[in-house]
């Protein structure tokens, strides 16, 4: 009899809890997100606004972040409008204003959840057709020929603003004698990934850090930079033209040595906002300036959050998981990580430390144990160590796990490096100088770090795919030289030598990665902490060369030659500036 009533009393709390599992299933939102895309076909270099309607359990989502891609590749994350939305925005959407290069392209939404509606739901694929083609441009270089020294050997260089590598033929021509010199077709063997010329716009004070978002919804990337001076600072807010250049840039005033910067939409309104971070000037009194915008480029006066601590870095991410982003610092002085959870108004909650290594100076946040949380990433520069520490998903974190990083490590980042699907990290090491590479093992752990060589002190850091093979690559900005470094991926998480390129500049400091002339092609933003931005356009160049050319005229004649590109589907034609050589010709 006893036996008989155990049994039946642990049946009916087997059903009691199946009952309750069922309760909190239930209560727990089912989500769904359905995405639109208007205009579809588009031209390209033309506006494309992509719309993600996000509900929960059926009714209008009200927080989470959205995540946009054309294939695999992310093209930004986006809040969701909560209830308080700005005038045409609308609660339960995410709206992303791009550009795309031309091409067919499978465009997704993928809603990321929230601690109330956890589910991770993708929208059905949306093909859009982009027509049309982007710009080319075309060089001329000429040498003697080295049998026949009164000869030319004329090169042309063709570089389209894209991935897609430029094709077809390039005619040479003498236009002082109108005469046909012969025609050449782009060698495949001599393609080449780089940067164009630096497009340098002065900025307000000493810019430290950079950020690209659209401010006035034109569907173009617009820069924000902050100034870290030695006293009070500013933000310099830069509108896009569309071509890689900007307008002339509005200032706001921050707090004192303004170093970090974000965009993002703190208020969840539907409009894009910049958080400034500033250190302060006694040790104990840093501050994040929230800077909430109007839609339209301009921003109201600043939202001030006392933190009481020496910030250096500033990170993004919702940490609690409750669908309103939150931001972490890391304090030099103190060695701690600092946990601030926003309100969904543009203020946050008092921060709450996390011990780290000592002299921390760069913190970066993603979910390195793929258990839906984001994770912790500090580099400490006076020890020489990375700490990383795994998120709860409530907005706490554990106990701190430290690898060894290379001499003096200044910076930190993460990305999938030899996409496997699980997050590694990259660390920029000041002293020796080099980038660290850690990658994942996707239960939060990492392999030892592998360092590869670069041209300077190294600083910013950047990942993305700067070469169309689809694979991963890194950027690195340096102190000095004024130089950024570019090292291609392999694939399988290593990387080739580092390539460098001209910033123009005095000195850098950090980067930022955007496509800032609408050809869907990453570009990168350096800034010179004297004075100003650095753009440089990504271009994929071809060589083509007509060999043993006799030039009409004699030695005594001035001939002016060009090489014109005709063109292929993806880009258009292009004339070189003229070459000036003598004629092939003996004196009379």
């Amino acid at each position: 009899m006893p036996a008989c009533v155990s049994s039946r009393g642990l049946m009916r709390s087997i059903l009691f809890l199946a009952a309750l599992a069922f309760l909190v299933q239930s209560a727990l939102a089912s989500n769904s997100v359905i995405l639109s895309v208007t205009p579809n076909p588009v031209k390209v270099q033309q506006k494309i606004t992509l719309t993600a309607k996000v509900t929960s359990s059926g009714n209008p989502a009200t927080g989470g972040t959205v995540t946009f891609f054309s294939g695999t590749s992310p093209l930004g994350d986006i809040q969701v409008v909560g209830n308080h939305p700005a005038k045409g925005h609308k609660t339960g959407s995410a709206v992303l204003t791009v550009m795309l290069d031309p091409g067919s392209h499978a465009l997704t939404a993928v809603y990321g959840g929230t601690a109330q509606s956890p589910g991770i739901v993708k929208s059905k694929k949306v093909k859009l057709e982009v027509t049309g083609k982007t710009a080319s441009l075309t060089a001329l270089s000429a040498a003697a020929n080295a049998q026949n020294p009164q000869n030319y050997d004329f090169t042309a260089r063709v570089s389209g603003f894209g991935l897609r590598v430029p094709a077809a033929s390039v005619d040479f021509a003498d236009i002082t004698s109108n005469t046909d010199l012969g025609l050449a077709y782009l060698d495949p063997k001599t393609i080449s990934h780089g940067f164009g010329k630096a497009s340098i716009s002065k900025a307000p004070g000493k810019p430290a850090q950079s950020v690209v978002a659209d401010f006035n919804s034109d569907g173009i990337p617009d820069v924000a930079a902050v100034d870290a001076a030695f006293g009070p600072s500013n933000m310099a807010v830069f509108l896009g033209k569309g071509d890689g250049e900007f307008q002339s840039p509005a200032s706001y005033p921050t707090g004192v040595f303004t170093s970090g910067i974000l965009a993002a939409d703190f208020n969840q309104d539907g409009i894009p906002d910049i958080a400034a971070m500033s250190q302060g000037s006694t040790g104990s009194d840093g501050d994040v300036a929230v800077f909430l915008g109007n839609g339209d480029g301009t921003f109201q006066p600043a939202v001030e959050n006392v933190l009481g601590t020496f910030p250096v870095s500033i990170a993004l991410g919702d940490f609690d998981r409750d669908g309103i982003l939150d931001f972490a610092t890391v304090d030099y002085f103190a060695a701690k990580a600092y946990i601030s959870l926003g309100n969904g108004d543009g203020t946050f909650r008092a921060p709450v430390g996390y011990a780290v290594g000592g002299g921390p100076f760069s913190i970066a946040a993603a979910d390195f144990n793929r258990d839906g949380f984001l994770d912790l990433a500090v580099a400490n520069g006076d020890v020489s160590t990375l700490s990383v520490l795994l998120g709860n998903g409530d907005g706490t974190f554990q106990t701190q796990t430290v690898y060894h990083t290379g001499s003096q490590v200044e910076f930190v980042l993460t990305g999938d490096l030899d996409r496997d699907g699980r997050q590694d990290i990259i660390v920029a090491n000041y002293g020796d100088p080099s980038v660290g590479v850690f990658l994942g093992k996707g239960d939060g752990t990492f392999q030892d770090q592998v360092s590869y060589p670069v041209s300077g002190n190294d600083s910013g850091l950047g990942i993305a795919d700067l070469d169309g093979d689809g694979i991963p690559d890194i950027a690195v900005s340096y102190y000095h030289p004024s130089k950024i470094g570019v090292l291609r991926g392999k694939g399988d998480g290593t990387f080739a030598a580092v390539v460098d390129f001209n910033t123009g500049q005095s000195q850098g400091f950090e980067l930022s990665i955007a496509d800032l002339n609408g050809d869907g092609t990453p570009d990168v933003v350096s800034d010179d902490i004297n004075s100003s931005i650095s753009v440089l356009l990504n271009l994929t160049s071809a060589k083509a060369k007509l060999t043993d050319v006799a030039v009409p005229g004699t030695s005594n004649d001035i001939e002016k030659i060009v090489a014109t590109y005709k063109g292929n589907a993806k880009y258009k034609p292009s004339k070189s500036r003229p070459v000036k050589v003598k004629g092939s010709g003996a004196q009379g």
